[in-house]
């Protein structure tokens, strides 16, 4: 299914015409390829083909890549002649533009390609609403790769029943490592905000706190919550964002407070923007290391008016300092309203905070990921929230970005596996046993069974498989070992092998032995291997662990610095070259966080003739202490090598 949707927007009173589209679609309805434009747009304007939805053949039908180019659809991005609509692989980085748009990457930048692992696979956005009878306190979670998976709602039911819009965040601000959710209050909400810990089962009440400007909590009390570390004391703080007051224009002008993480004053900041202070002066508040210097930044969405354009700033001691400004790329809306609610996140796991962009009225419920501050905040992604009625009604969204894992460890049913892994699992989370054989779910999933057939069983354990491979044994040689069985009557082993991971076409029987050498293995081919026992019933375990292995390039990569101590906290990574890899994964994290998984070409690595020393640099800041980093080759058929050692160094 393409994730990406064309933005149909009604803004005020303007229903007829599409604002992504630079003529009305509504004029010509004749639309014989079915990809949402006109035949004569496609005639005329666009000079796609109108008999085929995918003029570029790309996997991505023209209307959605219209609406995902946007203004820039005319631009050809590699100088080849062709426009985006027209390109099968707009910036010739050698992803087609519906892999890339898929992924998340950004089809117009040769320096973007899908990452492993793929963008917003392991991320939740949580999605608040406006006011609004229908959405009465209402949040929408949208886990793995933006789908929705639930609804949230505010434990207030007098709020709730005056229209209950919610403004959401997420933090540890209590240094616990798991992530509390807290929920700012529109007006009438007395300056408030509530804190609560998130579980499968909902959320729970763990405190209140509020704005200290008591003006202005009596004249609105709108609060607009954004959470982070900003002061790098590995707690996180709170920054309150203020709504307008309509009957007084002096408040609250452009002024929005931060909280420390216990909750006590640490310092006030003001918009740069003077003339937005005084018609208008709301503030929407976020945080993210958009530099990756391991401290989070202060970034300030803007009200109505704001002509969509967003404000970075830094902490220095009690001083908010300004940064930078940053927009979204949508004109029409930035002329009629122009709100941002932003948020943040590492989606590409480059060291650096994106920044996800929430819109406001006449948003029609679309969020926009942007790259990071030394991009230029370029569009990744555009995201529409489910509730396809809301974005017409009214569309503002309110978005908070948190990896999966952080938001709960709650195991109900005492098995093993929290209820998120069971959820992904299909499992039931309140039961020990989903399928009633009599074992638990997770002692199911270790001994390799199906805790959904209760036919299934644990029962002869199968192999532990490894691999041991010589640098010099060339490509076509794999070793493949495991630890012997304990039942007594084991009679022997199967290794299972084919190209496809899950499909083994092809399998042999090496009776007792506890390993098995493959020689001569196809240059230039990924071998999936997996092993069985069997007993003298010939009742055979279920599969073990898959192991892959490509057999050219040959070996692990053999990495060569950093290793040791260094006092540099931009370090340069170098390996040996691998004979036949096109491309080079790098992945390294510090004591705080993963810092880099990037993809490089071997030309930019300098070792693009197959031998030699690769050598790269990441824009990215290692904190002081231990650090840990491995690379892995890619060939020229899209096949993975194996990873690296992992290799450990320290940075003081």
């Amino acid at each position: 299914m393409c994730l990406f949707l064309s933005r149909m927007s009604k803004i005020g009173l303007i229903s007829a015409i599409s604002i992504l589209f630079l003529s009305s679609i509504n004029v010509y309805s004749a639309d014989f390829d079915g990809d949402g434009l006109s035949d004569q747009d496609e005639t005329t304007l666009y000079h796609t083909d109108p008999n085929n939805a995918d003029t570029d053949g790309d996997g991505i039908n023209d209307g959605t890549e219209v609406a995902f180019w946007r203004n820039n659809w005319r631009v050809d991005y590699d100088g080849d002649g062709l426009n985006g609509l027209l390109d099968h692989d707009s910036d010739n980085d050698g992803f087609s533009d519906g892999e890339e748009m898929n992924s998340g990457s950004n089809p117009g930048n040769a320096n973007s390609v899908p990452a492993e692992p793929p963008l917003f696979s392991i991320h939740k956005l949580i999605v608040g609403f406006g006011f609004n009878e229908d959405y009465e306190g209402w949040m929408e979670v949208m886990g793995g790769g933006y789908s929705h998976e639930r609804w949230l709602q505010v434990n207030w039911p007098d709020f709730n029943a005056a229209g209950g819009a919610t403004r959401v965040a997420s933090g540890d601000i209590d240094g616990d490592g798991k992530d509390e959710i807290i929920i700012g209050l529109g007006p009438e909400g007395e300056g408030r905000l509530e804190i609560f810990d998130y579980s499968s089962a909902g959320l729970v009440h763990k405190a209140w706190t509020g704005v200290n400007w008591e003006d202005y909590s009596k004249a609105s009390g709108e609060t607009r919550p954004a959470v982070g570390d900003i002061d790098g004391d590995g707690k996180d703080e709170i920054i309150i964002g203020l709504g307008p007051v309509a009957s007084e224009p002096s408040l609250p002008g452009g002024i929005f407070e931060i909280l420390d993480d216990n909750f006590t004053h640490l310092a006030w900041g003001e918009i740069g923007w003077s003339d937005y202070n005084e018609i208008n002066g709301e503030s929407w508040p976020s945080t993210g290391d958009i530099d990756g210097d391991g401290k989070d930044e202060i970034i300030i969405g803007l009200g109505p008016g704001g002509e969509a354009k967003f404000e970075t700033l830094r902490l220095s001691s009690t001083n908010v300092v300004h940064m930078d400004w940053g927009e979204i790329n949508w004109q029409d809306y930035a002329d009629l309203y122009g709100e941002t609610h932003p948020s943040s996140a590492d989606v590409d796991f480059d060291g650096k905070d994106e920044i996800v962009v929430g819109l406001g009225k006449g948003g029609d419920g679309w969020i926009d990921i942007l790259d990071d501050a030394s991009r230029g905040y370029a569009l990744l992604r555009s995201v529409q929230t489910g509730l396809v009625e809301y974005g017409e009604v009214s569309g503002e969204t309110w978005p908070s970005v948190r990896f999966s894992r952080t938001l709960s460890d709650n195991d109900r049913g005492r098995d093993g596996l929290t209820d998120e892994e069971e959820a992904g699992l299909d499992l039931l989370a309140t039961r020990l046993d989903t399928d009633g054989d009599g074992y638990s779910d997770s002692e199911e999933i270790l001994a390799g069974a199906d805790p959904l057939n209760a036919s299934s069983r644990p029962g002869l354990v199968g192999p532990g498989i490894s691999r041991a491979t010589s640098r010099d044994s060339g490509a076509s040689v794999v070793t493949l070992a495991w630890d012997p069985n304990a039942e007594a009557d084991l009679a022997g082993y199967r290794v299972y092998y084919g190209f496809e991971s899950g499909n083994y076409a092809s399998n042999v029987d090496v009776g007792n032995n506890t390993s098995y050498t493959f020689s001569d293995l196809t240059p230039g081919k990924m071998y999936y291997f997996t092993a069985t026992a069997y007993n003298s019933s010939n009742q055979e375990s279920a599969h073990s662990e898959e192991i892959s292995h490509l057999s050219n390039p040959s070996g692990k990569t053999i990495l060569i610095s950093p290793t040791g101590s260094t006092t540099n906290n931009i370090p340069t990574f170098t390996w040996y070259a691998v004979s036949g890899a096109a491309r080079y994964y790098l992945a390294a994290k510090d004591s705080s966080r993963i810092k880099i998984i990037k993809l490089y070409t071997a030309e930019q690595s300098g070792c693009g003739s197959g031998d030699g020393i690769c050598s790269a640099t990441p824009e990215a800041v290692f904190v002081n202490g231990s650090a840990k980093w491995r690379v892995r080759p890619w060939n020229s058929t899209d096949e993975y090598g194996d990873w690296s050692d992992v290799m450990s160094f320290s940075v003081n």
